[in-house]
């Protein structure tokens, strides 16, 4: 019965190396010829097959080994010996198969007891009692067991009674009107098999003396069975050797296992020997002695509380810990410092996560350059309110100051959502908005500055066309700042368009990853970045629409050139435009190059942003501090003070001399051209009106050219665009 289990093991230890690392325990009763021949069978085949470490525990279940007045088959302290002769606790992880012939169940359980309290694993525990019905009584304990048996209820051998034993078997469940066991089987077979014995004993015989033979010719009928063939059976082919053996066939050898159809939990006696008639393959070594797969590991608490000794001991790895490799360890390796399992179990190798995500010391930097800048501007619109009435803010024209400052506040606060990022494993919701807040706030705060600068330069502009002309000019703050609002909804209009058909996004890319398989960690890099379809196209019609802002409002300034420092801004901003430009043609590179990295992105782009603002207010603002702190220079009116002095370069210029007065006709003799050093206000915006005077010369001596030479002396030679 136990040799097909034999064979399973020998089929794994086929050298003989790892035959003497096997070891074999079989315990076994004395008292029974079945029960000491049937393990003593599994020795000796053992030990024929060179597996040098097999060892026969034998005993007397009749006997009181100890002396303590319990017999040995009832000897709770006796029964736990012969287990730890089988398997003691300093062997529990060594490879052992244990053979068990026992008759009661109180003896198969308290050894099984003690095996589980040793820890034990062996490769394979076959027993008797897991064929009969103990084994059903204790379903969760036997999971793998193996047995052995002549008969299994999925053969199908036959008679010329029967089609097969479990058709026998229904046969007599409706004669008798009850199940019967799987004896019934055994009790069929032996009477038939004393059917075929007579038969083929009497059946040359004419006169057959049957009563006479049984009782004087018992034992010659007997041992006629020596001789007996029977080829078809419910056990198949029958054939005794010599030793009164059934070896017509191979014994039937079954295990408990799960069935591969069922959908039951619950594991069943399959049928595993012999081949023709088997409906499952046996399982050896059994899982609790196999090695754990990647991911798991052996847990010491379900060695000794699993009711099931032969079921696998693996667990996962708990969350943080990891095992790279198939092992027989107690435990997982515990994640290095900064990697996880992402809360996961059963994992193999840690991960850490390198998000690329941007230092929290630079988002501070990043957001107090922010705040240095929102300062400035409100200093700087503080300023312009308080000054309003100062000729340097009334010409340099005090709504379009405060609108250059809000301007750069706009800009400067497109750096607080580019701060704004999800790692791998957060909702990319609220960083996808900021994604669409970036353009729209830097785009709009830019086009405010460069819109409102071109707006007060083109409107002084006019007003010095207007006194090149010697024409009388009045151009209030409505007109220019309808080009404020028009380039405003030029750029609304492309930053609306990119958020309806293709809106920015926050996404991340893989960058690669780096396994470090001795510290047992992978580390997956990645960075996230505000990304849409056709970013590149959007980005350059901005850029190019800005650009020609830029443009436009440096040549109106370079036109304005003529004018004192003190009300145009022509020579800063072309400085801070310089700078911007500086900034942008080495920033731009900058971050393409570190496009890897969020830190070194964040601050090249903080540094473009943010120092361009700062400059363009500093630009602006500084020199009409000073020059508002300084005064106008002595004996001169601020008409007089809003151009430079005369220079050689000059390309235009006011030469109004004595002999073109003398050149008027008599009829206009009277009328000349004085250039007024009186200032007449503007009471729309506070700029000086330079235009035409009339004077009468009542006396005729020549007081309008003195007049006007006193004018020229005073102030010069004008300067014009």
């Amino acid at each position: 019965y136990g040799i097909p289990a034999f064979r399973a093991l020998q089929f794994a230890n086929k050298d003989q190396e790892t035959k003497d690392s096997q070891k074999i325990r079989i315990i076994h009763r004395d008292r029974s010829e079945f029960f000491r021949y049937t393990c003593r069978a599994i020795y000796e085949k053992a030990m024929d097959e060179g597996f040098s470490d097999t060892t026969a525990i034998e005993y007397n279940p009749e006997a009181d080994e100890d002396g303590d007045g319990l017999l040995n088959q009832e000897d709770d302290d006796f029964l736990k010996s012969l287990a730890d002769q089988a398997c003691a606790k300093d062997e529990a992880w060594e490879n052992i198969a244990i053979w068990v012939c026992v008759q009661h169940d109180f003896e198969i359980n308290t050894i099984l007891d003690r095996l589980r309290e040793n820890g034990c694993h062996p490769s394979l525990f076959w027993a008797t009692k897991a064929s009969t019905g103990w084994a059903n009584k204790v379903i969760e304990r036997v999971p793998y067991f193996q047995a052995g048996s002549q008969w299994h209820r999925t053969m199908d051998y036959s008679d010329e009674f029967f089609e097969s034993g479990l058709a026998m078997l229904d046969y007599l469940e409706e004669v008798y009107a009850y199940p019967p066991s799987y004896s019934a089987t055994g009790s069929y077979h032996a009477i038939y098999i004393m059917y075929k014995n007579i038969w083929s004993f009497f059946k040359t015989q004419d006169s057959p003396e049957v009563e006479a033979t049984l009782q004087n010719r018992y034992e010659e009928l007997r041992r006629s069975m020596l001789d007996l063939s029977i080829p078809k059976s419910l056990y198949g082919p029958t054939i005794f050797d010599s030793d009164q053996r059934n070896v017509g066939r191979g014994s039937a050898a079954s295990q408990w296992l799960l069935p591969a159809s069922s959908n039951t939990s619950e594991t069943e006696m399959l049928l595993v020997s012999p081949d023709t008639q088997a409906s499952a393959v046996v399982v050896y070594p059994a899982p609790s002695s196999s090695t754990c797969q990647a991911g798991f590991y052996i847990d010491k608490a379900l060695v000794s509380t699993s009711p099931a000794l032969l079921e696998s001991k693996c667990t996962l790895c708990p969350v943080d810990t990891y095992q790279p490799v198939a092992n027989v360890d107690t435990m997982c390796h515990a994640c290095p410092p900064g990697s996880s399992t992402a809360q996961e179990t059963g994992a193999e190798i840690c991960v850490k996560v390198e998000e690329h995500l941007i230092a929290p010391w630079l988002v501070m930097i990043g957001w107090v350059m922010v705040g240095v800048n929102f300062l400035l501007a409100i200093i700087f619109i503080a300023w312009t309110i308080y000054f309003q009435n100062d000729p340097v803010v009334r010409v340099g024209q005090k709504e379009f100051l405060i609108l250059l400052c809000a301007g750069s506040i706009i800009s400067s606060s497109a750096m607080i959502p580019l701060s704004f990022e999800a790692g791998i494993l957060e909702d990319t919701t609220a960083a996808s908005r900021a994604c669409m807040a970036i353009p729209f706030l830097y785009a709009t705060g830019l086009t405010l500055q460069y819109s409102a600068l071109f707006a007060k330069s083109f409107r002084m502009y006019q007003v010095m066309d207007g006194a090149r002309r010697m024409r009388r000019v009045q151009v209030n703050a409505k007109s220019t700042l309808s080009f404020v609002f028009v380039a405003l909804l030029l750029d609304w209009a492309i930053i609306v368009s990119w958020t309806i058909f293709d809106p920015l996004h926050w996404e991340r890319f893989e960058l690669g990853h780096i396994i470090d398989e001795t510290g047992g960690v992978i580390t997956q890099e990645s960075i996230g970045t505000c990304n849409s379809d056709h970013i590149g196209i959007w980005v350059g019609t901005i850029f190019l629409f800005h650009f020609g802002i830029v443009i436009v409002t440096n040549i109106i300034l370079w036109k304005l050139r003529f004018v004192n420092d003190r009300y145009q801004e022509s020579k800063y901003v072309s400085i801070a435009s310089f700078f911007a430009s500086e900034f942008l043609l080495l920033g731009i590179p900058i971050v393409v190059a570190v496009q890897d990295s969020a830190s070194l992105r964040y601050v090249a782009l903080i540094f473009i942003v943010e120092l361009s603002d700062t400059i363009i207010l500093l630009m602006i603002f500084i020199p009409k501090i000073r020059a508002q702190r300084e005064g106008l220079p002595e004996n001169m009116t601020v008409t007089q003070s809003v151009f430079r002095e005369t220079t050689t370069r000059a390309p235009t210029q006011i030469q109004i001399s004595r002999s073109r007065v003398n050149s008027m006709t008599e009829s206009s003799r009277r009328k000349s051209i004085q250039a007024s050093d009186t200032v007449e206000s503007n009471t729309d915006s506070g700029l000086p009106i330079i235009g035409e005077q009339s004077g009468d010369d009542s006396d005729g001596d020549d007081s309008d050219n003195e007049s006007f030479n006193t004018c020229k002396e005073t102030t010069g030679t004008f300067d014009l665009p």
